[in-house]
Parts: C-alpha cells; sequence; structure tokens
C-alpha cells in the first residue's frame, strides 16, 4: 500500500509554502508568518467573523478585551470597522481574530463614534481559524515563530529524530508519534507508551507501520499492544512507569502564566492547534523557561494525575545539532564513550539541561522537584501522565512549575485529576507478524524484551506489524496504547577540530539552555537587520 512519509510531506508542503510566499514571508509548520495585511490582500471575506482584542497590564497578569469588527473596509493600509465589545466567537465559524498592540489607542482615531481606523502597523498579530482545516493560521510581526518560520527547512532537513509509527484507520496508515525519543545511546535504551487513537481494526487484526526516515540507525528491541476496554467517560494513558491511569474528571487549571507573568490560560485549555512556546527574552540571566500553573484541588486529595499534551521544538533538534557539531571529528569517539556511561549520569546532565519536561511541586520550602515527562519528539504532540504526591503541597492549591530549556518545548494542554483510578480491561498483544520492506518477517527480535533487535540503519527501512484484535466488552470503549522500547544513534559527517573549552561548559546545568538562547537570537539580530 503506498503511502508518503510525515517527514517527507512536511518538507514538501514547507518548501511549497516557501517558494510561493517567497517576496513576502518566512514559513513554520502549522503557521505562517508573513505581513499582517497578507489575510487582506484581498479585501474582506464578509463569510468570516472579525474580532479585535485589545491587552493591558493588571499587576502580574495580562488582561483582554474582546470586540467585534462590523462594516469593516481597507483602505491605505487601514482597517475602518465598528466596535461591539463583549463579543464571544462563534463556534463552527470563519473566524479572524486581530491583537491591537498594546501601546496603540484603538480610540485614537475615529470617523464617527464608536467607528475607528486602525493601521497595519497597529496590529501585532492575526489568527484566522479556518474550520475546514481544523487549525489556526498566524500571520505576525517577527517573533519567535517568525526566526523560526526563517529558518525553517534548515531544522527541518538536519533534523534528527526516533522510530516514525504510523497506524492503520481502516483505509490508511496515519503518522500518530515517535517512540522512544531521546534514547541515542544504548544506556537510555527505554520504554515508550504511545496512544494510538486513530487505529482500528481489520478482519480481527490491528496494523500499524515503523518506518526509519531520518539519516539514523534505530534498534528496537520489543512491540506490543496494551489494549484497554473501560468506561465510556474516562480516558487511558499509561506512564513512563507503565502504570495504567484512567482521566475521567479533569480540571483545568484556574491560573497559567508563562514566567514573565504573561496569561496563557487561553493556550493551555484545550487539545487544538494553539500551543505555547518560550517568547523572546528579556532576562538574559534566566537559565530556564517554565509554565507555572495552579489548581483547585478537592478536599482530602493527596494524590493529582498531571496530563500534559505537548512535544519538542524542531529547535530543539537543530540546536542538538550543533551541539554535535563542536565535536568536529571527534563526534564518533564521544559516542562511542557515551555507552559506557551510567544511564542515571546521562540522564541527571539531561535534566539539568531542560531537555526533558521537569514537574516542580510548590511547598513550604520552595519550589520541590517531583519527576519530568521524557521527550517526545518534534513530529506529533503526546498526551502524557504523571501521578503526583500532593501531601506536601504549599495550600489548598496546587502549584506546579513545568521547567524546560529555552524553546525545547511546545505545550498544548495541562490538567489535572483527583479520582481514582476505575476498573478496566487489559490485553497485552504480541506482535503476530513483522514483515519488513523486503517481506522478511522480524518479529522474533520485536516479541520479547531480550537481546535481540529490530535493526533499520537505513532511510526507508520499514516494517508492517499485525497484531490480533481481542474481542471488545460489550458497552465499553476501547483504547490502545503501543508499548515499545529501544534505542538509536545519530549519524554525522563530522569534520574539523573540536571546540573543548567550550564544550567543557556544558558541564554546567542549564549551559545548554543558554547555548540554544544565544543561537537563537543571533539568529534574530540578523534577520532583524
Amino acid at each position: 500500500m503506498k503511502y508518503f512519509s510525515i517527514f517527507h510531506k512536511v518538507v514538501t508542503y514547507s518548501l511549497i509554502f516557501a517558494l510561493a510566499n517567497f517576496s513576502i514571508s518566512c514559513v513554520q509548520y502549522r503557521t505562517r508568518i508573513a505581513p499582517i495585511q497578507y489575510p487582506f490582500m484581498y479585501g474582506v471575506d464578509l463569510n468570516k467573523n472579525y474580532y479585535l482584542i485589545m491587552e493591558r497590564t493588571d499587576g502580574p497578569s495580562i488582561k483582554r478585551t474582546r470586540w467585534e469588527m462590523k462594516e469593516l473596509s481597507i483602505d491605505n493600509n487601514r482597517i475602518s470597522s465598528r466596535l461591539y465589545a463583549n463579543a464571544a466567537p462563534k463556534k463552527g465559524s470563519q473566524n479572524v481574530i486581530l491583537f491591537l498592540s498594546r501601546d496603540y489607542d484603538v480610540w485614537s482615531e475615529q470617523t464617527e463614534p464608536g467607528k475607528v481606523l486602525i493601521p497595519f502597523t497597529a496590529i501585532d498579530q492575526v489568527e484566522v481559524y479556518d474550520v475546514d482545516l481544523g487549525k489556526t493560521i498566524v500571520y505576525s510581526t517577527l517573533g519567535i515563530a517568525g526566526t523560526l518560520g526563517c529558518i525553517f527547512i534548515i531544522i527541518l532537513l538536519t533534523k534528527s529524530s526516533c522510530p516514525f509509527i504510523y497506524a492503520y484507520n481502516g483505509e490508511s496508515y496515519e503518522f500518530v508519534g515517535e517512540i522512544y525519543s531521546g534514547a541515542i545511546h544504548p544506556p537510555l535504551e527505554r520504554h515508550d507508551y504511545l496512544p494510538l487513537p486513530v487505529l482500528q481494526p481489520v478482519e480481527n487484526e490491528y496494523s500499524i507501520k515503523i518506518a526509519n526516515e531520518i539519516k539514523e540507525i534505530q534498534h528496537t528491541n520489543l512491540t506490543e499492544l496494551l489494549v484497554f476496554d473501560h468506561p465510556e467517560n474516562a480516558e487511558i494513558l499509561v506512564d513512563k512507569y507503565g502504570n495504567v491511569h484512567t482521566v475521567s474528571d479533569p480540571y483545568l487549571p484556574i491560573s497559567a502564566s508563562a514566567i514573565d507573568g504573561t496569561n496563557i490560560e487561553y493556550l493551555l485549555a484545550e487539545k487544538d492547534s494553539l500551543s505555547f512556546m518560550s517568547g523572546i527574552p528579556d532576562n538574559e540571566t534566566q537559565a530556564m523557561d517554565a509554565v507555572i500553573l495552579t489548581f483547585d484541588r478537592p478536599v482530602n486529595k493527596d494524590n493529582g494525575k498531571l496530563v500534559v499534551k505537548g512535544k519538542n521544538s524542531f529547535w530543539l533538534d537543530y540546536i542538538h545539532g550543533q551541539f554535535s557539531e563542536l565535536f568536529g571529528d571527534r563526534f564518533d569517539a564521544w559516542k562511542e564513550k557515551q555507552k559506557q556511561r551510567s544511564p542515571e549520569k546521562m540522564t541527571e546532565w539531561s535534566l539539568d539541561q531542560g531537555i526533558p519536561l521537569s514537574v516542580y511541586l510548590e511547598t513550604d520550602e520552595g519550589w520541590k522537584f517531583v519527576d519530568y515527562y521524557n521527550v517526545v519528539g518534534p513530529l506529533a504532540a503526546k498526551d502524557d501522565i504523571l501521578e503526583i504526591d500532593l501531601t506536601n503541597a504549599k495550600s489548598d492549591k496546587v502549584n506546579i512549575k513545568l521547567e524546560f530549556g529555552f524553546l525545547f518545548w511546545e505545550i498544548d494542554y495541562a490538567a489535572m485529576d483527583f479520582t481514582p483510578n476505575q476498573a478496566i480491561n487489559k490485553y497485552t498483544v504480541p506482535v503476530s507478524s513483522a514483515l519488513d520492506q523486503n517481506n522478511i518477517d522480524v518479529s522474533d527480535e520485536l516479541r520479547y524484551d531480550d537481546e535481540k533487535y529490530y535493526h533499520q540503519p537505513n532511510i526507508g527501512d520499514q516494517a508492517v506489524l499485525t497484531f490480533k484484535a481481542p474481542e471488545q466488552i460489550e458497552g465499553t470503549k476501547r483504547s490502545i496504547i503501543l508499548h515499545s522500547k529501544g534505542h538509536y544513534e545519530i549519524l554525522k559527517d563530522a569534520e574539523g577540530e573540536p571546540d573543548l573549552a567550550y564544550l567543557n561548559s556544558f558541564r554546567k546545568p542549564g549551559s545548554f539552555s543558554k547555548f540554544s538562547k544565544e543561537r537563537f537570537m543571533q539568529f534574530y539580530k540578523q534577520i532583524q537587520e
């Protein structure tokens, strides 16, 4: 069955957009960075609803006012509109939202009471929600997104990653995510639990595809399906320890803010195309970035299940490649040396540098590290879960800090569930067959957690795996999670002298995040010039 790889699609579509907008824009995945007037180049679309959002600082938080825009017209790079206060965007519609610059007085130029003229220069960002595409396209002034957009093709073409997983949805193989991301050395080999929400049986069999689409060598030790029949009102997630959790009453945070105090509740409230990323840094001494979440805590609840949906950024892949190049022609020797290091030391360094998503709980003694989410890769956001002991929480509220290196994570959703786990039926289903691109059965290499591995050394190596579908219990909902284990090797054509003095600086906690910030600001300043 013919299919196009997710990586091939992303590169192809990005190149198409880049060429189509070469004279006016830079491009990034899921968003388009272009002049603010670009959505209006053909005039006002009467099939869309237009809204204006004004922001103002109110103490440590940001307050927003939304206005509906009527009687729109465009002339001489200005928008003429009548404003109506407290308008909620219409659901299921084509909505265009304009974000006004905070230093601009919208009432400074009125043609008549309630009708204003807004120059394009007073608009910071335009978001166009396309209900047909199911995504939001962002037109923005140059910032984080614009800078990343300008170098996005470079990032894609130099990225390293891990095995790509496609699930058969009844009609085609659909990309669902990556497995054991970040396990780039044998000591970092780990178990991974990837939800497969689109997987559907055909003739009582489930089918997935595991593919190598990047210049690397992948070593997969185990693949099996964890199949759950459970109540309709529950979602099933498996944490990194292999513990099964039901999520049936998730609490959204009552407040969510970036480390600078910016309110980001609207970004984390739904699983959608909007996510939080680091902003342009204004504090060069701040090593890490963070998101602060506050949850209401039900009485007598000493445990909470923290649910986060997010992914790593392409920038993290890129900056790790830049770090690897510092080793010059000693990269392969350094890579061999890593095979002898303890996994504990390697994980400790990774946490010190902000590569995983670290979780802190606020206690009477301050912020206390409690756990972390594994790296998940940049191509698809993943729902993940951790159980948090709240015994030492500072108050009747639960304050959580998600900490990470500069631009290493994109966070789409966060919630906490305080309900006990419900009764479920679980089936562990081994792989029935696994045919590689040469029609060779490699299922023996994938069936057990042992010394046998399915190796994928070349770009284009892939295998189709099938699993017997257990009979579903009547009246239940079914969820399926891929349990895998493995590691992979990054391949590089390394050359040149290593920068040993600079490399030694990476022993210090936070240095990798600082390196990321410095490299980003170099791009940002160059593009501004």
